[in-house]
Parts: structure tokens; C-alpha cells; sequence
């Protein structure tokens, strides 16, 4: 599809860059150099490119095939087809085999190091998401309505027993009071209120915050919360993705220099045909997942685009949730009290720390990439587990293929931070990115320019470090398009309070809220909220204030009503001890109810004397992982140490960015391939150790690479298979 638009010249860094000002839009799309028609490159040579009328088409976040208006398509820019497809590797049709996942090993099976100074983990990762059941009891699709004799039925229409009609018996409603505390800080930005300089596009935020009762507090949207819980709860209840828009449509990726092409092209599949249609979206009441009915729905873009057919099409869009956040109020003032600066905000101290000048300017956050299939694709294993593809003979363009050979990683989750210093988040606007305290790297701020981008000149004369500009010189503070400057931020230890309102929810879906909003924060899980959690903001806690919550089944909140008592909840007349007794139990039941009915589905396709409990299961075990981190290893995105470092195994921030030249040197056919290890269950390293091998074939730059160790037998690094492609 073309587009159009006005090429804006732009210099960033000391460096020219080229966008595209659509006609239609807001947002730029970057015009790499090679993809200007020749008559627009003569133009980028003489200075006079600015301002030009173009056509292009988009692709993959860039502008693509970029031309004059008038100026006729080139044949030089047609993208070229890939000249063969990959030989098939021993397990590869169906992934890895059928050994179980295990990320250990040796050689190219393995997923990374032990945790050791080289090792990290990536700000993203995925928790599984498996083809469903979509005619589960408990965690399939569907409204479900209970008869007279108890049993459950499936209505042909309509939201069943999870109407808003009435109380249902059987269905549990009520309200829960909930504690959130923070651990990190957390960035909650005033987007109608930030400042942006007209020359760098560098935008400034500042925290987002509100007059209550005639005091300044921060403002913690309910919607951000709700949001939070339903990603968490599409994770835990394995439900359909929410939403899935745009990712119809096959990636691209660059053809390799070396071998006389130049362009792009396609991957052999889509996105989207990497998961399961249990998975896709609901397109209708009878597609409802779990989260999908408790939290509410709204049927896919994708729908209205002519994608869905028959009564998907035509039936009602939406369905309100049996779920409500009641407002959220910080317990703390955004000020202190007399005396109290220094104070902790559940002691009388502020709640917002501010930053004088400028603000802080944080890192970069890096954009989605899915277009880098070791991260965002997996061998598909027998049972549609996804495992990571380390194999360096799977070559780039076979890393989107068929969908019975390759799957997605699942659903994209930030893990928690885990075991930072004493003092991490102190004296935030000072640049320590160079200083390594105790094992971790000031990550979250973006580092002083390098004094010079010669590759001979960045480090200091000892090696250990970037040498970077003076604090306070012209050009030292790097503001410009590609990060943000925040103003202050929530201080860890704030408590906020919120109420969560339920209707006719079943024991499970009580139960799986229960245990997210409970259960995962006594056992050191944390939750994720806010802007910047790549970096490590916004890791919070959850746990329900008992006293104040009320639950109970439609027939007991009927019989209430009926027996007009003076007592505002069935459990009213109770003593507060009684009270609390009876809430509690009602919800450990739900919980059980939960957890043994995932414990009951475990793993599509795995054999039944498995391991069926709850904690086996990979979305579950991967989920918690995530939520509870690894305080070994330091989370970063990718990179690698400068040629002539001579310092600690623990590599800095390079001032620079650049880093795109991990994922470079990531598919180089002298060295092992490293991939997107499974949650708890591998690092990445900074550095990539040589192969000891004949890989067989070619990789993806075209040369003869080199075969690693052999993994087990059927999986990633074992024999090629024979028969097709020999």
C-alpha cells in the first residue's frame, strides 16, 4: 500500500536523519538512505532533499521503496525473494522433540551461561501461551449457565450466568479492598502537561498528580490498574490475547549485503498464523475466554476489516466485564509533613521525589521488534510449547515459517528487577552508568555523550569505561527524540488503595483474581505498572485488606435483600474476627478451585501421568519467574564489550547505543548462537563464545559456517534430517 508524505531532514547526535511527514497521521515513519529512489538520493547528496513531496510504502515501522510524487516505481527497488529455503533440521518439523524443554546443555542446545558476570536478562520476555480447550468447563470459551439440577449448560447466545441482569446463585459477588505498594519507583506521567523543544522533539513529563480534599497526591488511574490485572489475568488463565491487531500482515527483513542483493524481503508467514486460533482474539459471546468475560470485551479491529465471516461478523461487538477498579487513592501526600523530607511516605515523608533542572533524562526504551525471530519465535514442540531457536542453521528466513514447525514465544511480560543495590535508585540525575556498584549498572538513566564516536578513541586510557563529556559541558546531556526526560517519580514504599467490585464471577475466576491480587504477592511476585518497566520502574505489590472485603453467592446476597436488614452485607451481623473468618474461607476455596483447575488442563497434548500441578504448568511457572526475577543477574537490553575492553566481565552502557551489535555478532557463523531463553530457565550472555564445529550449511550472512556441539537427540543441534532437501 503506498503512502504519502513530506521528507523532513533532521540532524540527531551529530548524525542526519531522514522521516517522512505523512499526509495523512501523526506518526514519522525513518527513511533509511538505501531505500531512496535514485533521484531522491542525488537530492540527499546536494542538500536539497528537504521538503520534497514523496510516495512510499510502510513496513515494518519504516519507510520503504521511498520515490518523488510523479516519479515512477524502480525496478532497483523490488525486493527480492529469497533464492532457496533452509534444509530441514532434525526436529524441527516439530520443534525440538519431545525431551521436555530443558534449556541446559551444551553446546548449540543450550539457551545461555550460568549466571556468571557475563550474564543477563532481557527487559521483555514471553510467558507461554498454549493452544486451549476452547470447550473447558472452567478456562474454555463461552458463557456458561447453570440448570435446575445444577449442571452447566452452554447458551447458543448471550453472556449465560455472567449477565448484569440479576444476582446469580452459584456466582459470587461482592467487593475486595486492595493495598498496592510500590517497590521501585514508579512513572506515572502527566501527558497533557510535558514540554517538548522545538529543535530535538526531546519531550519532558511531569508527575502526574491531583488536588484531593485541597492536597496534592499522585494520580494512579484506574484504568492503568485494571489494565495491569487483565494482562496479568490473559497470562495466568491462558485466556485469548486481548488484542492482536496488525499482525496479520508477513515481517520483513534486510537481505544480506554480501550477497548482490539489496532490499527486503518477506518472511514465509505471518505473525499471526503462529498462533492458534484458541488463541486469536474472540470474535464473538461463544469465543469468550476467562479474561475476556470477567474483565469485558470488545471485538478486534480485525473483525471490522471483512476478517471475520457468519455470525463472528454480525453478532453483538462488545460485552461489559463483571469487574470494576474503584478510584485509587495514594494513602500519602505528594509533599511532606514538617521535618519529614527524608522521611519514608508511610511515615509522613513525600510521596514524589521531583528533580531540579531539566529532569532526568532516561534510556532509550527499545521498540518492538518482532521482525527478530530468536526472540519472538520458538521451535513448536509436539504439545505447541514454544522453545528457543538457538540452532544457528535455522536461518533468518526461516525463522517465520510454517506454524507446524515454528510458534510464538507468547505473551510479552517485563520481569522484575530483582536484587539491586543499596542506593540504586539514589542521587537519580547523576551519571553513574560507568560505575559498576556492588554488580549492576546505573541502567535506567541514559548516559553523558561519549567524548568522541571514534571507535579508538570511546574507551578511557585504563579500558574499564566509556570515557563520556563532563556534567554541566555543552552537548553532555543527550535530550532528543529518542528518550524522555521525567520531572520526579513516585518513591518506592508509597501505598496506594483501591476497591475492586465483582459480579456473578464462578469460583474460578474469582479465585484466579484472588490469587493475583493475594497469593502472588505473598509469594514475592510483584506486578508491573507504569511507564519505563523496561528499566525497571513501576514493580509493585498487591494484597487484600481483608476487613474491608465482602464476597458471597447470588442466594446469600438474595436472602439479604429479602430479609431487609439494617446490616449493609450478608456477613453484617457477624464480629469483625467472624467476618474476616468467613471471606477468608470462601476465597481459599476459590483459589483451590483455580489452581486445580489449571492443575486439571496442565499441558495440551502432555501425557496424562505428567506433572499436573498448578506450578508445573509453563504459563504458570514462566508467569512467576517473571514476577519474582532473578537476583543473579542484572536485567539490561543486549549488548557487548567494546574490542579493547580490559575491565570487569560486567560490561557498561555504551554511551553510543549500539545495541544492534550484540544482535550482529549473534549471527556471525564463527559463534553460538544465543536465543531468548524460557523464564527462569536461562541468561543471555554479553559475551558469544566461538563454535568448536562444522555447522553445515549457511547462515544468514551467506558464509560456511561452523557446527557446534550436538544437542540431545531430536532437538536443535542434532543431525540433519534426511529425505527433504538431502
Amino acid at each position: 500500500m503506498n503512502y504519502t508524505g513530506k521528507i523532513i531532514v533532521r540532524v540527531v547526535d551529530g548524525q542526519t536523519r531522514i522521516e517522512v511527514e505523512p499526509d495523512i497521521g501523526k506518526k514519522r515513519p525513518v527513511v533509511p538512505p538505501s531505500e531512496l529512489s535514485p533521484a531522491l538520493a542525488a537530492k540527499l547528496a546536494d542538500g536539497t532533499l528537504a521538503g520534497t513531496k514523496v510516495v512510499y510504502e510502510y513496513e515494518s515501522r519504516k519507510a520503504c521503496k521511498v520515490r518523488g510524487s510523479g516519479e515512477p516505481e524502480q525496478r532497483s527497488q523490488t525486493r527480492s525473494q529469497p533464492q532457496s529455503r533452509p534444509r530441514p533440521l532434525a526436529g524441527d518439523r516439530h520443534g525440538a522433540g519431545s525431551s521436555g524443554g530443558s534449556s541446559s546443555g551444551s553446546g548449540r542446545s543450550g539457551v545461555g551461561p550460568d549466571p556468571g558476570p557475563t550474564a543477563f536478562h532481557n527487559p521483555y520476555t514471553f510467558v507461554p501461551a498454549l493452544d486451549r480447550d476452547p470447550d473447558d468447563h472452567d478456562l474454555g470459551d463461552g458463557a456458561w449457565r447453570a440448570t435446575d439440577t445444577g449442571e452447566q449448560t452452554r447458551p447458543t447466545g448471550g453472556l449465560g450466568d455472567h449477565g448484569h441482569d440479576r444476582l446469580r446463585p452459584g456466582r459470587i459477588t461482592g467487593t475486595i479492598a486492595v493495598r498496592l505498594r510500590t517497590v521501585t519507583p514508579l512513572v506515572l506521567l502527566d501527558t497533557a502537561r510535558f514540554d517538548e523543544d522545538a529543535n530535538t522533539q526531546h519531550k519532558t513529563f511531569p508527575v502526574l498528580e491531583r488536588q484531593i480534599d485541597g492536597v496534592l497526591r499522585p494520580h494512579l488511574p484506574a484504568t492503568a490498574v485494571k489494565g495491569m490485572l487483565r494482562s496479568a489475568y490473559e497470562a495466568v488463565t491462558n485466556s485469548r490475547m486481548g488484542v492482536f491487531a496488525e499482525h496479520h500482515e508477513k515481517l520483513t527483513y534486510r537481505l544480506p549485503g554480501n550477497q548482490g542483493r539489496r532490499g527486503r524481503a518477506k518472511y514465509p508467514v505471518a505473525p499471526e498464523e503462529l498462533l492458534a486460533r484458541s488463541l486469536r482474539p474472540a470474535r464473538s459471546l461463544a469465543e469468550l475466554s476467562p479474561a475476556d468475560r470477567v474483565f469485558g470485551w470488545v471485538r478486534d479491529v480485525e473483525a471490522g476489516r471483512g476478517r471475520g465471516t457468519g455470525a463472528a461478523a454480525t453478532s453483538l461487538a462488545a460485552a461489559r466485564g463483571c469487574l470494576r477498579i474503584g478510584p485509587v487513592t495514594c494513602t500519602a501526600t505528594s509533599g511532606s509533613g514538617p521535618g519529614k523530607q527524608d522521611a519514608a511516605p508511610d511515615d509522613g515523608g513525600p510521596a514524589v521525589q521531583r528533580f531540579d533542572g531539566d529532569g532526568l533524562p532516561l534510556a532509550i526504551l527499545g521498540e518492538p521488534k518482532p521482525e527478530q525471530g530468536r526472540f519472538y519465535v520458538g521451535y513448536r514442540r509436539s504439545d505447541g510449547v514454544a522453545l528457543p531457536l538457538t540452532d544457528q542453521r535455522v536461518r533468518r528466513p526461516a525463522w517465520y515459517e510454517s506454524a507446524d514447525r515454528r510458534v510464538l514465544r507468547g505473551r510479552k511480560v517485563y520481569p522484575h528487577h530483582a536484587g539491586l543495590p543499596a542506593g540504586y535508585w539514589d542521587k537519580p540525575t547523576d551519571d553513574r552508568t560507568q560505575t559498576l556498584a556492588g554488580d549492576r549498572y546505573q541502567e535506567y538513566r541514559r548516559p553523558l555523550a561519549a567524548v568522541s564516536d571514534d571507535d579508538q578513541q570511546v574507551l578511557s586510557q585504563d579500558g574499564k569505561a566509556f570515557r563520556t563529556k563532563a556534567p554541566g559541558t555543552p552537548g553532555a546531556e543527550k535530550r532528543d527524540s529518542q528518550n524522555r526526560s521525567i520531572c520526579g517519580w513516585v518513591r518506592p514504599g508509597t501505598e496506594f488503595t483501591f476497591t475492586v467490585d465483582v459480579r456473578n464471577l464462578t469460583e474460578v475466576e474469582l479465585g484466579t483474581l484472588l490469587w493475583l491480587l493475594h497469593d502472588l504477592g505473598e509469594r514475592g511476585g510483584h506486578h508491573r505498572l507504569g511507564f519505563g518497566k523496561p528499566l525497571g520502574f513501576g514493580s509493585v505489590t498487591l494484597s487484600i485488606a481483608w476487613s474491608g472485603t465482602e464476597l458471597a453467592d447470588g442466594d446469600t446476597w438474595a436472602e439479604h435483600y429479602l430479609g431487609l436488614s439494617p446490616a449493609a452485607s450478608p456477613d453484617g451481623h457477624l464480629s469483625p474476627d467472624d467476618r474476616e473468618r468467613s471471606v477468608r474461607s470462601l476465597a481459599e476455596r476459590a483459589v483451590d478451585t483455580y489452581q486445580g483447575a489449571v492443575a486439571r488442563v496442565g499441558v495440551p497434548g502432555q501425557p496424562g501421568d505428567g506433572d499436573r500441578t498448578f506450578d508445573a504448568a509453563p504459563h504458570i511457572r514462566a508467569f512467576l519467574a517473571t514476577a519474582i526475577g532473578d537476583p543473579d543477574a542484572p536485567v539490561h537490553y543486549p549488548r557487548r564489550p567494546h574490542r579493547a575492553w580490559l575491565g570487569d566481565d560486567r560490561i557498561p552502557p555504551d554511551p553510543r547505543g549500539r545495541s544492534y551489535e550484540w544482535f550482529v555478532e549473534n549471527e556471525r557463523p564463527n559463534k553460538v548462537t544465543q536465543a531468548l531463553p524460557e523464564p527462569g530457565r536461562g541468561t543471555l550472555s554479553t559475551r558469544h563464545s566461538e563454535t568448536n564445529g562444522d555447522n553445515g550449511g549457511q547462515n544468514q550472512w551467506g558464509n560456511q559456517g561452523r557446527q557446534g556441539n550436538r544437542g540431545r537427540q531430536g532437538g536443535p543441534g542434532s543431525q540433519p534430517r534426511r529425505g527433504r532437501g538431502g
